[in-house]
């Protein structure tokens, strides 16, 4: 492991410096992996990220990383030291993730429905309140097209919306919207705006006294998007903080499927794969259930790209499992990243599970879920979207595993 830091984290450099003149264009670091280039460099949680390559941090598309003899400079600024470290890295993912400030975020709604949404989530997680609603509602006005065909409130932001009125105290509207996108949209949409929508419908039913219902539906928005919010109302009620679904981690992927590719040319067989891994080698496996593709699909895909052009050697393999064998009008659109990623000949199989065998027993409650098997078929990460602290923490354990 330590070879393999070694190996990205080609210099380190500290000094005195000044605070950036626009926190705006920076990014906050929210979480470290223990073992990472960011780690092994000493870059905490707090610490700001100023400039990567002498450009603004938050102007940069860190997938597009894509030339593996290519060395970046990262720009660190530490509030509390005032000390600056630069870092020559790689281009592989050094291991943190990170956050943008509110004023940026609100700078960049336009007013975009399509594209707008997830700009909310970090100011709802803050709870910015009077910013996220100004947010939603310039992201809920949607296009021209949107408007006249009727969908321009089919976005997450009608519910975010919902949520920044409820908290502001006008319950009752608040509460309208989100009831709204929880029975006319959420299922075109992600789930951790599912999460979001019962978690306020779960504060209505504790204002009502239904104490018992309450803590069900908190529960079943846990397990759509483990949210720090839910997860303090829980431990509030049950004096126990509930914890991510872990119990996959460290065992065997349960199934030994042999299954065709999307294009019937050949069959794929999990045990071959996995008898070929090296120590340190993880395969990942992109568990779709009854979708072919969606947007986060096609997001895991850019990023996909991105590690497995930079981690050569380490990322053995990706199999994408759909139960959808045909790709319709509403799949078509999110193939984009796919089509690249067989294009550049990377390590990808597009596999057929009809029966859903390969599936079902690992109860995915996201699409795509996304898991990382080290030695063996030793699972050692699950997670609905592979940053980068939980990426460096799969290939930890991977060595850990290969180990014993």
């Amino acid at each position: 492991m330590e070879a393999l830091i070694r190996q990205h984290l080609r210099n380190v450099e500290r000094k005195a410096g000044e605070s950036p003149a626009d926190s705006s264009k920076c990014l906050v670091i929210d979480k470290v992996a223990p073992a990472s280039v960011a780690a092994s460099a000493g870059i905490e949680p707090g610490q700001l990220l100023t400039a990567v390559d002498g450009a603004d941090a938050t102007s940069l598309d860190f997938d597009s990383f894509i030339d593996p003899a290519k060395t970046h400079r990262y720009r660190f600024f530490c509030p509390t030291s005032g000390m600056q470290t630069e870092l020559d890295v790689s281009g592989v993912p050094i291991g943190v993730t990170t956050e943008k400030t509110t004023a940026e975020l609100e700078r960049q709604t336009k007013g975009r429905a399509m594209h707008d949404w997830p700009l909310l989530d970090p100011i709802w997680k803050r709870g910015e309140w009077e910013v996220l609603r100004r947010c939603a509602h310039k992201s809920q006005k949607g296009s021209l097209v949107a408007r006249l065909l009727g969908q321009a409130r089919n976005t997450p932001a009608t519910v975010m919306h919902g949520a920044a009125l409820y908290e502001l105290g006008n319950e009752s509207e608040g509460l309208q919207e989100i009831r709204e996108y929880m029975s006319k949209y959420e299922d075109n949409w992600t789930t951790q705006y599912q999460a979001i929508g019962r978690y306020y419908v779960a504060l209505t039913m504790l204002e009502n006294g239904e104490r018992k219902s309450a803590f069900d539906l908190l529960l079943e928005a846990f397990n759509f998007s483990p949210l720090d919010r839910i997860a303090d109302m829980l431990q509030s009620l049950a004096g126990k903080r509930p914890q991510e679904d872990k119990r996959w981690i460290s065992k065997s992927f349960p199934v030994d499927y042999t299954l065709p590719t999307l294009d019937r040319r050949k069959s794929v067989s999990f045990r071959d794969t996995v008898a070929n891994l090296q120590r340190g080698q993880i395969l990942m496996l992109c568990l779709l259930a009854n979708y072919r593709a969606n947007g986060p699909y096609n997001d895991f895909m850019k990023r996909y790209r991105h590690l497995a052009t930079q981690f050569r050697g380490t990322i053995a393999g990706l199999h994408v499992i759909t139960m959808e064998s045909e790709t319709n009008a509403f799949a078509g659109q999110w193939i984009g990243a796919e089509k690249t990623v067989l294009g550049d000949q990377l390590p990808c199989e597009l596999l057929h599970d009809a029966s859903g065998e390969a599936t079902w027993p690992l109860e995915p409650t996201h699409s795509p879920t996304i898991l990382v098997l080290g030695p063996s078929g030793t699972i050692v990460q699950r997670a609905h979207i592979l940053d980068d602290v939980a990426l460096w923490q799969a290939i930890e354990r991977s060595f850990s595993a290969a180990i014993c």
